[in-house]
């Protein structure tokens, strides 16, 4: 936990008085639970907070963190090697490396090739490089 955490957390429990004397060493049990979700579960009853049941919660999306995410790059070609195996992996010009998860016969040639990664409905990304039609399944290592 950051110092500002804890100082947000005991702060107010502490300028609230003496009824909470032994809010301390609440504290300090919580956070010496290993498990993170026991631990959050203590902290949550520490502030009054009930944990919602596993019913109350089924049935409901579960929330999309990637809302905010692009649904595709595009970027350049600056690099291009094989693994062992033979998959291709594409170093791009903002840093990313992807690795094409089929086999091909790729052989890009000139400079500033223009390279777009569009994200799949179900999550997956297909890379298309520039003069070539083909959409190709991808993953990102760096």
């Amino acid at each position: 936990m950051t110092a500002r955490a804890w100082i947000l957390i005991t702060l107010p429990l502490l300028l609230a008085g003496p009824a909470h004397a032994d809010l301390g060493e609440e504290l300090r049990r919580c956070g010496a639970i290993e498990a993170p979700a026991e631990r959050l579960a203590c902290y949550d009853g520490l502030a009054g907070r009930a944990p919602e049941p596993p019913e109350e919660s089924f049935g409901r999306p579960a929330p999309d963190l990637r809302r905010e995410a692009p649904s595709e790059i595009r970027s350049t070609l600056v690099g291009l090697s094989r693994d062992p195996y033979g998959y291709a992996l594409l170093r791009l010009a903002n840093g990313q490396l992807w690795k094409l998860e089929e086999l091909d016969h790729m052989r890009p040639r000139g400079s500033e090739i223009p390279v777009t990664i569009e994200r799949t409905t179900l999550g997956g990304y297909h890379l298309n490089v520039g003069g070539y039609s083909a959409k190709y399944r991808a993953t990102r290592l760096e």
